[in-house]
């Protein structure tokens, strides 16, 4: 077996969303022993959105069951996207025999490559009929490299999403090495009441693959 990160490291030179609070990691000292302190969003780096960060009262992280988190990954290539680029429906036609039973669905843009670069600048958007596509195919989980899901207007694909009863994850890392149908795991924080979670998310590999 092998296995394959798809998670940003969390560090202190993680860049954060603007706004959200920086991720500090504090050694305590004086202990006879090693501990340390960590702040952060509940949106840092690789992590799920629940519905209740876009949907109010809508359900919380620990609402969202297990094993809608992990499945066979239906990963979409759409190579290295250029800042300001459109995903809409006519993008994403070509792989609807690759989708349209739904379930986990991954979008491979390279655009966690520029992690230091201008990531959270004219990151590739997800256009509303793209997502009206997706929710229509029965899509369960959309997995993004990107910090969020459209530059311009972000609440409104969020609520699709969301209010569709969609799994939304953003920042995930190293798609171009998961194999189409490969097996997928996507574990948030168990934090009970939030908006959201970072989560560990890999790519379970069989020996030979």
């Amino acid at each position: 077996m092998r296995i394959v990160d798809l998670t940003l490291p969390l560090s202190p030179d993680l860049p954060t969303w603007p706004g959200d609070p920086p991720v500090q990691i504090r050694p305590d000292v004086g202990c006879e022993y090693q501990i340390a302190t960590i702040t952060m969003g509940t949106h840092s780096g690789t992590h799920m959105d629940a519905p209740c960060h876009y949907i109010q009262g809508g359900p919380s992280l620990e609402m969202i069951a297990l094993d809608r988190c992990v499945g066979k990954a239906r990963v979409i290539p759409l190579g290295q996207l250029e800042p300001g680029a459109r995903i809409s429906r006519e993008t994403l036609l070509p792989y609807k025999d690759a989708v349209q039973n739904g379930g986990m669905v991954l979008l491979q843009t390279g655009w966690s490559r520029r992690i230091n670069d201008g990531f959270f600048t004219a990151f590739p958007s997800i256009e509303p009929d793209c997502a009206q596509w997706l929710i229509d195919l029965g899509v369960s989980l959309l997995g993004v490299e990107q910090p969020s899901l459209h530059v311009e207007v972000d609440t409104l694909v969020h609520r699709m999403f969301l209010s569709a009863g969609v799994i939304i994850v953003e920042g995930l890392t190293n798609l171009e090495l998961v194999p189409d149908g490969a097996l997928v795991a996507i574990l948030p924080l168990r934090l009970m009441g939030t908006d959201g979670a970072p989560v560990r998310a890999v790519c379970i590999l069989e020996d030979g693959k």
